[in-house]
């Protein structure tokens, strides 16, 4: 039982992931929709139901179309527009937090880590310390 779970485990691993532009257009709505819809709660069952597709179909498909579970990827792109507003808005990481649509700031720094190594204030202040660097660095070339 053991072995056959990790010949399984290989098969869903080396599928080939396929780029978007070959995934049905339900599944491309899908994924533009949870790009507008990013900051509002997204549930499983309301995009299935948008993707026209079962659960299990759902997940299949929008695995080998995007290389991430829904709910992975959903994480992926909020932690990825979170980044973009710590560094250009300076808002507090509950706003960001909520902004981008996690429920948690707990959670969404635990996520953000996952991501990015580092905390979400921690990434902020290291990008910032990097561009000062290389001001420096070019004004003490001039």
């Amino acid at each position: 039982m053991k072995r056959k779970r990790l010949l399984l485990r290989k098969k869903v691993d080396t599928s080939p992931v396929h780029p978007a532009s070959q995934s049905s257009p339900q599944l491309l709505r899908t994924i533009a929709y949870i790009h507008q819809h990013l900051s509002e709660p997204l549930s499983i069952s309301q995009l299935c139901r948008l993707c026209c597709m079962s659960r299990a179909n759902f997940f299949r498909a929008f695995k080998r179309a995007t290389g991430f579970s829904p709910v992975a990827f959903i994480n992926h792109e909020r932690v990825l527009r979170s980044a973009q507003l710590l560094l250009r808005d300076f808002h507090s990481l509950a706003d960001v937090c909520y902004q981008v649509g996690f429920n948690s700031v707990s959670y969404f720094i635990r996520t953000f880590k996952k991501y990015f190594g580092m905390t979400p204030l921690r990434y902020r202040a290291a990008v910032i310390l990097s561009a000062k660097a290389r001001v420096h660095q070019q004004t003490s070339k001039v």
